[in-house]
């Protein structure tokens, strides 16, 4: 699969917008649970690989179908999540979140990656210290009325870290100086203009 120069959205000459042809429809789900004071603040990380949009060339005349996939990566640090936002989820502890690299390690709790369908084919991330794979978020065709599963509706299923009792395995726990690769592959049958890779998620500090 080539690996294709990788263009910033919007710095192009004029072009002519082509007509409407798609009609999109979303379904929204909002779930809560009541607010807990001795609940540990969570954290927004977030990383935009740079760009927080960029265009998709189209594959070379020739290509064969299942190799029409562009493949954008990434490598950076914990460091560069702190770096990204520095939004918090509660009143207390938010200072100690700022936007310079911590000492302090973190643990991720949710991992989720925004793509534009349907082009988007994925993405994973990868503790490039280790070679272990933290996340792999692919999107999902719905084929039924099941929640979550709805015929014609794609969703991204979020990676999720917590406890035994709740079915999940324990929070990965990263210090500020460990490196993660990113890979993000989408469809390049036709070109695509501002798409988007960006792993966006909640973390607390580990102590």
């Amino acid at each position: 699969m080539p690996t294709l120069t990788v263009d910033r959205c919007c710095e192009q000459a004029d072009q002519e917008i082509p007509p409407l042809e798609d009609e999109v429809f979303f379904r929204w789900r909002f779930y809560y649970e009541d607010y807990v004071p001795s609940l540990r603040d969570t954290y927004h990380v977030e990383w935009q690989f740079g760009n927080i949009e960029y265009s998709v060339r189209k594959a070379p005349e020739g290509t064969p179908p299942e190799q029409m996939v562009d493949t954008l990566t990434t490598h950076f640090s914990v460091a560069d999540f702190h770096s990204s936002s520095s939004q918090c989820s509660g009143a207390q502890g938010c200072v100690d979140w700022d936007k310079t690299p911590q000492k302090r390690p973190i643990e991720l709790v949710m991992l989720g990656f925004h793509c534009h369908s349907p082009s988007c084919l994925g993405g994973k991330l990868w503790n490039r210290d280790t070679g272990e794979l933290l996340c792999h978020v692919k999107p999902v065709l719905g084929t039924s009325a099941e929640v979550q599963h709805e015929e014609d509706y794609l969703w991204l299923p979020p990676c999720q870290w917590g406890s035994k009792e709740e079915g999940l395995l324990p929070p990965p726990v990263l210090t500020p100086d460990m490196n993660f690769t990113s890979v993000k592959w989408t469809n390049n049958s036709v070109a695509h203009s501002g798409v988007m890779a960006i792993w966006q998620g909640r973390a607390a500090y580990a102590d």
